[in-house]
């Protein structure tokens, strides 16, 4: 059964990625990138969020910013009916939610439409897709490779 983090255990796990996050940005790499460089026009960040679940997770409007930053989404048939469709600039539902071309596909679509800056998995199964997506799309972060 999946608990909820209580406020004080989000502000613990919110500090130590604040200390991955300044630990990582010192150090000189070929994906390394400033806030501006990624950065759409006015200033908005286009996120892509890639989801498989449908649960009390998939709020992402507790985690995201949806009116300082575009925000689109590849979803699971199943996943799709929980997305606030919205506050969301485009939702693309996958046939077969595990097709990594398929979600290429999407992807390009959407970056097509309106350049993406980021791309997000929360699950680990969905790390590798979001890292051929960016490297596919030129977008900085973490790659296959």
């Amino acid at each position: 059964m999946m608990s909820v983090l209580t406020a004080r255990e989000t502000s613990k796990l919110n500090h130590k990625v604040e200390i991955s996050n300044e630990t990582s940005r010192s150090k000189k790499s070929e994906n390394s990138f400033t806030n501006a460089q990624i950065r759409g026009p006015d200033n908005i960040m286009h996120i892509l969020i890639l989801n498989r679940w449908d649960d009390i997770f998939t709020d992402y409007t507790r985690y995201f910013d949806h009116k300082a930053n575009t925000i689109s989404y590849l979803v699971s048939a199943e996943s799709q009916k929980v997305i606030d469709k919205k506050k969301a600039y485009l939702v693309k539902t996958m046939k077969n939610y595990e097709d990594a071309a398929e979600a290429l596909t999407k992807a390009e679509l959407i970056h097509s439409q309106n350049p993406i800056q980021k791309v997000v998995a929360f699950s680990e199964y969905d790390l590798s897709k979001a890292a051929y997506i960016r490297e596919s799309l030129s977008i900085p972060g973490p790659g296959i490779s």
